[in-house]
């Protein structure tokens, strides 16, 4: 299964069509459905996703361990 059919999996489970999630994001439609065109989805891009349909975003392993991807915290300036 490609990265954007799980993508669109995603969104679905939240109500959301590729208008609403380009929106979300707080990106032009033109540029979400070239992302889905293309199937090219950047690591950063996926953990959005995942915040914004409310789902975490994870390696799981065959023992069941899982490491979660978290958004970095903006750094105070000094």
């Amino acid at each position: 299964m490609s990265v954007g059919s799980t993508v669109r999996m995603a969104a679905a489970k939240r109500d959301m069509n590729q208008t609403s999630l380009a929106k979300a994001w707080g990106v032009t439609i033109s540029a979400i459905n070239n992302k889905f065109y293309r199937d090219s989805w950047s690591a950063a891009d996926l953990m959005k996703i995942a915040e914004i349909t409310g789902a975490k975003l994870a390696f799981v392993f065959p023992d069941g361990q899982q490491l979660f991807f978290e958004p970095e915290e903006p750094k105070a300036e000094e």
